[in-house]
Parts: C-alpha cells; sequence; structure tokens
C-alpha cells in the first residue's frame, strides 16, 4: 500500500476531510494545513489520540521495536528510529481501521 493510500485510510478512519494538493501534499480543509502523520510528530499524536490508539515500545528478535495489536493481529515496526516507527505504525493501524469501515 501507498503512503497516499494509508494516509487516505486513516483520515477516513480520523473522519478527517483532506484534499491531495498538486504537489502531492495532504490538505486539512479543518485546519488548513498540510497533514502528513507519516512524517509529522503532532499529526500522529493527535490521530492516536484521536483513535484512542495503545502504541507499545519494546524489543523484537533484538531489535528496538514499536507495536499495536488488532485483535489476532499485531502491526510492528522494526529497523527505524523509534518515532519514525511509532509514526508507522500509527498510520498504519488508523489505515486498517479506515478500510474495515463502512
Amino acid at each position: 500500500m501507498t503512503d497516499r493510500e494509508l494516509l487516505e485510510l486513516a483520515a477516513k478512519a480520523a473522519g478527517k476531510d483532506i484534499e491531495w494538493q498538486p504537489c502531492d501534499w495532504a490538505h486539512d480543509n479543518e485546519t488548513l494545513c498540510e497533514w502528513n502523520p507519516l512524517e509529522n510528530d503532532g499529526d500522529a499524536f493527535r490521530l492516536a489520540a484521536k483513535l484512542k490508539l495503545q502504541v507499545s515500545f519494546g524489543t523484537f528478535k533484538d531489535d528496538e521495536c514499536v507495536g499495536y495489536q488488532i485483535g489476532k493481529r499485531s502491526i510492528i515496526v522494526t529497523g527505524k528510529n523509534l518515532e519514525a516507527a511509532a509514526r508507522e505504525v500509527i498510520v498504519r493501524t488508523a489505515a486498517k481501521i479506515g478500510k474495515e469501515m463502512k
């Protein structure tokens, strides 16, 4: 799944109205700002808070990791700095929620 697809599904889960700009960035029509929780810690934190996500930090196979459990499925990201891994887990989790919405 592309970053754009992830962001679109995450926005859907959060009830955000985003619009893609010609330079390929998401514009939040509520705040009138760029919205990219894959790159922006504040956007990721607000997304996690909106969806009440409980992200876990730990060690997986000797690597620092960040994860989230959805039912019997886990989303785990390793091999990145913890901040980037946390943003990715938040967006991937939100995208999964958005994908399951009708």
